[in-house]
């Protein structure tokens, strides 16, 4: 049990410091950015899905040549 509460511990200490050093530059919360995660990878699996990542890069690709 006392393992169990160590990396509880640890995780906590991590997304602490994530939050203080890293997400507050971009003004995002842990939970903010755990729900920006969220909707970002989700997007991304339906977009590919769809082969429409690959039509995406294309595009991006061309427009910036």
């Amino acid at each position: 049990m006392q393992s169990i509460f160590n990396i509880y511990r640890a995780a906590a200490a991590v997304r602490r410091r994530a939050e203080r050093e890293v997400l507050a530059e971009a003004g995002l919360s842990w939970g903010g950015f755990a729900l920006f995660e969220g909707k970002m990878s989700g997007g991304l699996s339906v977009a590919e899905k769809h082969d429409l990542a690959r039509l995406l890069r294309a595009v991006a690709t061309n427009a910036s040549e």
